[in-house]
């Protein structure tokens, strides 16, 4: 009521008193905004902090889909070698036993005979396992493959997202966020002569 009256009808110490109030208040207000911008930095270095281990995580996977991608190619391939190495053991070993025993028949010796279906059904199963192993290990590969390029792809345009998405001026978002709610401290200073 005091602030409403003439200045002029108010005594020396009234005035005194309007005035000293008046710069409280203006003190409490620019405290009051002073809190709200630090909260709003807070905020924001916050945010900023989440996005960009978000990104660092999503870096990191897309370094361990490549690292396995290709450490996985590597052993499809050593396994391949590998198969191939056997195969050619296999055919040496069963080229031997041909040999061995058309020399037993020929010594005509009593000894049990080694059949040729055992040997067979073994390579065949043999065979099997190894065909099975490679079609699983391929099959990893391209399932790694294609998680890798997914990845990339959700990089590229979350990247790209970024560059479109307009910048803000620091200004625009402490005005918008500071204009909002009647309080007469969030309320911005009148103009001077106003």
């Amino acid at each position: 009521m005091l602030k409403k009256a003439n200045p002029e009808a108010l005594t020396p110490e009234l005035q005194n008193f309007v005035a000293e109030e008046t710069k409280a208040a203006t003190k409490k207000d620019a405290k009051t905004l002073y809190t709200a911008v630090d909260e709003l930095t807070k905020a924001r270095e916050a945010l900023d902090t989440a996005l960009l281990a978000r990104s660092n995580l999503m870096a990191q996977w897309r370094a361990f889909l490549t690292m396995s991608l290709e450490r996985f190619r590597q052993y499809t391939d050593h396994f391949q070698q590998q198969e191939q190495a056997h195969q050619e053991n296999i055919k040496t070993a069963k080229e031997t036993l041909q040999k061995a025993k058309a020399d037993f028949n020929l010594k005509e010796e009593e000894a049990t005979v080694i059949s040729d279906k055992d040997t067979e059904s073994k390579d065949v199963s043999t065979k099997e396992s190894a065909h099975k192993i490679l079609e699983g290990l391929c099959h990893m590969t391209d399932s790694l493959q294609k998680l890798s390029e997914r990845a990339e792809k959700e990089h590229t345009a979350e990247e790209e997202r970024k560059a479109k998405r307009p910048r803000q001026k620091d200004t625009d978002v402490v005005d918008a966020a500071m204009s909002s709610g009647g309080l007469p401290s969030m309320q911005p200073f009148g103009a001077p002569g106003h």
